[in-house]
């Protein structure tokens, strides 16, 4: 069982899609080493979720090419290029994501990361629909 091979008392997965919940799975036990089965009607912790979302939002506008690993926090973000601190200037996207300090510098990356987040959302709202930028076009489907 995965959750054994990880080291962890229970593992736990869910799908949910915007109809709600689709399906719900467990395997293990409420304790490490104990006998008693985990269920689907057991609180879990979710623990600190922010990261890996962010890093799945923007790995998912790189797969479509709006964004690029490669790129540095000036190129990502122009407008604050001049007013970002110049020890930002070599720091990458893929830096941005695979910082480990777990300190009170590692929150200037985390804000970094959302802020790049946040202006894509924001320019893209500004940006005026036409075919180049339909998901029709590009064989999306919308509202998926």
């Amino acid at each position: 069982m995965l959750h054994r091979q990880l080291g962890l008392a229970a593992l736990g997965g869910a799908i949910v899609s915007g109809a709600g919940v689709e399906g719900v799975w467990v395997t293990g036990t409420r304790t490490f080493g104990g006998a008693e089965a985990v269920t689907t009607s057991d609180l879990w912790h979710l623990g600190s979720c922010t990261k890996s979302m962010t890093a799945t939002l923007i790995a998912l506008l790189v797969e479509r090419g709006d964004l690029d690993w490669d790129k540095t926090l000036p190129q990502l973000l122009p407008e604050f290029a001049k007013s970002m601190n110049p020890a930002y200037a070599d720091v990458t996207l893929v830096d941005l994501l695979a910082h480990r300090a777990g300190d009170e510098a590692a929150k200037g990356a985390d804000g970094a990361a959302a802020l790049l987040l946040k202006t894509w959302i924001e320019r893209r709202k500004a940006a005026e629909p036409s075919a180049s930028n339909s998901a029709h076009q590009r064989g999306r489907p919308v509202g998926a």
